[in-house]
């Protein structure tokens, strides 16, 4: 029976767990002058990528429930003006 593996205690575990992160520390990592630098093709593909990125608008999750809350004039949460200026906003935001 003693030939069985005990099972460990969760303090070996969190010293093994510590050296390994002084272990991780210790090692440096080169990094290669040239690693920033792209070909004429990568730059303008990065850079068809952000125009694209740029362009795209955020997309509300909640436009619609927000909207028709702001139009019904609930005053659930006690300030419908504060709905009301939501809805104007996420109106104004569709239109753009």
């Amino acid at each position: 029976m003693e030939s069985e593996k005990q099972p460990q205690t969760m303090e070996y575990h969190r010293q093994v767990l510590q050296s390994r992160l002084e272990e991780d520390k210790s090692k440096h990592t080169y990094v290669s002058p040239s690693d920033m630098i792209m070909s004429p093709a990568t730059k303008k593909l990065e850079a068809l990528k952000g125009k694209r990125f740029g362009k795209g608008k955020g997309q509300s999750l909640f436009a619609n429930t927000m909207s028709k809350n702001a139009a019904a004039g609930n005053g659930d949460r006690g300030s419908g003006s504060l709905d009301a200026e939501v809805g104007k906003a996420m109106e104004a935001e569709k239109k753009n």
